[in-house]
């Protein structure tokens, strides 16, 4: 997976994340019409008893809404947090590799960690081992 697939997926990840808050905020407020729905229900029946089945079969669809949005939320949910996961151990997975990679590799350099030209060539130098390492070039596949 390259940087484009990881930057992508994230980004799919947060749409998907962003919809599934819509979905669960849409599913709240379907509750709490609901349960205004059933509260204007109850006053009817005691103003009028004819009006009152009707108010309470929409307060009854709109409860079926709400469970309908909640589950839905959920699902989304679900599926956002497994991708997160699958991404998550991916990551750690390369990132466990590129450590091992550093690791192996042998760098004799005397610079001054406090000078900034030091630090960039340092940089640079570790950079071009990187690049040459064929393992690197695997991971970023």
């Amino acid at each position: 997976m390259n940087s484009g697939d990881t930057k992508h997926l994230a980004a799919l990840v947060k749409e998907e994340t962003a919809d599934a808050k819509e979905a669960e905020s849409d599913a709240k407020k379907a509750k709490e019409d609901a349960k205004k729905e059933d509260e204007k229900a109850d006053k009817a029946t005691k103003d009028k008893k004819g009006g009152a089945d009707a108010d309470k079969i929409a307060a009854e669809a709109d409860k079926e809404k709400a469970k309908k949005l909640e589950a839905f939320a959920k699902e989304k949910l679900e599926e956002l947090i497994d991708q997160l996961k699958a991404l998550d151990d991916k990551l750690k997975g390369q990132f466990d590799k590129l450590e091992k990679l550093l690791n192996d590799q042998d760098i004799e350099a005397e610079f001054d960690p406090n000078d900034k030209k030091d630090i960039e060539w340092v940089t640079e130098e570790i950079l071009k081992i990187l690049e040459e390492t064929p393992e690197i070039k695997e991971l970023e596949k």
